[in-house]
């Protein structure tokens, strides 16, 4: 399965203009709460751009879940699979991915809405007290590239700015050393995450 993803920046503005769109013209989804480590395949404090595998821990509304990802970090799709795991399980979620060698990374909070609008899945992201985001999506079987142009017109239509390559990585960068949280397995202890975020 491909995640076929194509990104962009907004200010509060254009996320309220973008919402009110959607909420006028396409289908709402899902209210979204949403804890995830993205982890350094490499031991390294920060994730690095140059690591082809991608390995998080999610909890979407008290639901966890680990995820790979394969591909540049930066790229228009990835394949990916991810596996649910039972709720109450971070903790030993943590230890197991610490023995297979994940152990430090970066985390991060974020509020999701969701509509669906002509197939395409919209993400608007907020990371609170920090930035706004939107993220356009689909997964697929085959032919990435063909629904990665489908995604990029739609978008041209709606008049949204998509992120070059260049400009998505100084944007996480950004989020990594101003918004975001380093993670490091061996200095956590159990309640250093929010229940909030976990439930």
């Amino acid at each position: 399965m491909y995640e076929v993803e194509l990104r962009g920046s907004l200010n509060k503005q254009e996320y309220s203009n973008l919402k009110h769109f959607l909420q006028e013209n396409g289908n709402f989804v899902s209210h979204l709460k949403r804890f995830l480590i993205r982890f350094s395949t490499k031991g390294e404090d920060i994730p690095s751009f140059d690591e082809s595998l991608d390995v998080r821990l999610r909890v979407t509304n008290g639901k966890l879940e680990i995820i790979t990802k394969q591909g540049d970090f930066a790229a228009q799709y990835r394949e990916e699979s991810s596996i649910f795991l039972q709720a109450g399980q971070f903790e030993e979620a943590l230890k197991c991915l610490s023995l297979l060698g994940y152990k430090k990374g970066i985390g991060a909070y974020r509020i999701i809405e969701r509509y669906m609008y002509r197939d395409v899945e919209f993400s608007l992201v907020t990371v609170p007290g920090y930035a706004y985001f939107y993220e356009a999506e689909k997964l697929v079987e085959n032919n990435p590239d063909k629904s990665a142009e489908t995604i990029k017109a739609l978008l041209k239509t709606m008049e949204l700015k998509v992120f070059e390559e260049n400009e998505f990585k100084s944007f996480i960068e950004d989020l990594d050393h101003n918004a975001n949280i380093l993670f490091d397995y061996a200095t956590y202890k159990s309640g250093d995450i929010d229940d909030v975020w976990l439930v």
